[in-house]
């Protein structure tokens, strides 16, 4: 049981860390996807956390992306060895971080040359104020 859970959790941390670092090109899509753990905490009372960091967001919507990953993993592992669990693990955890490192390096690469739903700054600061 601990492979499949710790299987699910890399998979949907994953996700939801590729999702986030390339929130400044997806943007709308970004938001959509991340919109089951916004919704999940607002039913929370107010606490001032909440509206001061991402990180409550991203690990509801971590857990929430990992519980459905987790169904399919669970199913589909029921065969697998322990030893080899933990290779199939390690190799998703390097696909997990390098999924996230390029997409925050090409979102930011991007980003710089104008790409995606905003102006890059160089334009913003060249620009004449009315």
């Amino acid at each position: 049981m601990k492979y499949p859970l710790l299987m699910s959790l890399l998979v949907g941390t994953g996700v939801v860390g590729f999702i986030f670092v390339t929130i400044d090109l997806t943007w709308i899509l970004g938001i959509a996807l991340l919109m089951p753990g916004i919704s999940l905490l607002g039913f929370l009372p107010y606490m001032p956390i909440l509206d001061s960091t991402p990180v409550p967001m991203l690990i509801t919507n971590s857990l929430i992306y990992s519980l459905a990953v987790f169904v399919v993993v669970f199913v589909l592992g029921r065969s697998l060895s322990p030893v080899e669990w933990r290779r199939r693990i390690r190799i998703t955890a390097v696909i997990a971080v390098a999924t996230v490192l390029i997409g925050w390096v090409s979102t930011r690469v991007l980003v710089s040359y104008g790409f995606g739903p905003g102006r890059p700054e160089a334009t913003q600061k060249n620009s004449v104020a009315p």
